[in-house]
């Protein structure tokens, strides 16, 4: 059934569920961990409900036990007496005490030094198949980008983070946006990049405000970039607000301009290095000439290179 089909009834009891799920999240965020009356209480205070409504608090149970279910959540389990227990069966819940937190990030979700992606306010989210030929990693006096394709990116710290695959395992397609939720659904992102852009295809999501946002079953981001199995560039604006131009540049520049990109953008024209015009691209793939480019995605800059 599709959105619009959806009963007054029924839209209202599907966005009523995001409300709780994202309190839940919200709520546990704070907390750590929580009992289910303790989560409960809260949630129904956001609400505007009554907090001791049985039915409203068997709601709130089937929330749980699905975002657990989902892998989103951790449940711990305790003896009546408050020691921890290693995994319980159903027919013993009635004396075990239940709460619940924030689950972990596993590391098959992830990708090599994906946390140094996240400690930047950045996330990679691609299929299982993908996630071993991706990779991010800190650079630091040298840009060793011989073989791969690479996104570079710089963190609050200053340091520059490469995220990049071997050109042996193109082709490939990011789209890159910005997260419209408080908390990133990684099983709703790869379903709508699968169904739209394939299996090698990945989601880079900042946390630049002047990016433009995924929204699920309406926006997918901000803009495309594909590289073809000969390591050419595409770039595609996906209606963003604020556009996306690019610029290419020499590969022998290609620190010079990083360091200037992320400083002295305000008059490009006055170093030979950085790109003396920028050109901005429409919703039709352009398919880039240089193998190295700058690209301006509102206030981001991110540099691509495709380097043999």
């Amino acid at each position: 059934m599709e959105w619009n089909q959806l009963s007054e009834n029924d839209e209202r009891r599907f966005v009523s569920k995001s409300l709780r799920i994202i309190h839940v999240l919200e709520i546990l965020q704070k907390l750590g961990r929580a009992s289910p009356k303790e989560i409960q209480e809260k949630v129904a205070l956001r609400m505007s409900k009554e907090a001791g409504d049985a039915s409203f608090m068997r709601t709130i149970y089937r929330d749980l036990k699905e975002l657990t279910d989902q892998g989103r959540l951790k449940a711990y389990y305790f003896s009546p007496d408050g020691a921890p227990l290693d995994s319980v069966d159903e027919d013993s819940l009635k004396n075990v005490r239940i709460e619940y937190g924030i689950a972990a990030p596993g590391a098959e979700d992830n990708i090599s030094g994906g946390n140094l992606l996240e400690s930047a306010g950045v996330n990679f989210i691609t299929s299982k198949e993908m996630r071993p030929l991706w990779k991010a990693r800190h650079i630091h006096s040298e840009f060793d980008l011989e073989k791969h394709f690479t996104i570079l990116i710089q963190e609050s710290t200053r340091l520059t983070l490469a995220l990049q695959t071997s050109l042996e395992d193109i082709p490939c397609r990011i789209i890159i946006g910005r997260n419209s939720e408080p908390f990133l659904d990684r099983a709703t992102c790869l379903k709508t990049i699968k169904e739209s852009h394939g299996l090698r295809a990945s989601y880079l999501f900042s946390d630049n405000p002047s990016i433009s946002r995924f929204v699920p079953g309406q926006k997918l981001g901000h803009c495309l970039i594909s590289v073809d199995r000969n390591g050419k560039i595409g770039l595609q604006d996906l209606g963003s607000t604020s556009g996306t131009s690019f610029g290419s540049i020499a590969p022998e520049n290609l620190k010079e301009v990083w360091r200037k990109s992320n400083s002295d953008m305000t008059a490009p024209a006055q170093s030979p290095t950085l790109p003396t015009e920028l050109v901005k691209v429409s919703h039709v793939e352009t398919k880039l000439a240089a193998s190295t480019c700058l690209l301006k995605l509102g206030t981001l800059n991110v540099i691509l290179a495709v380097s043999n």
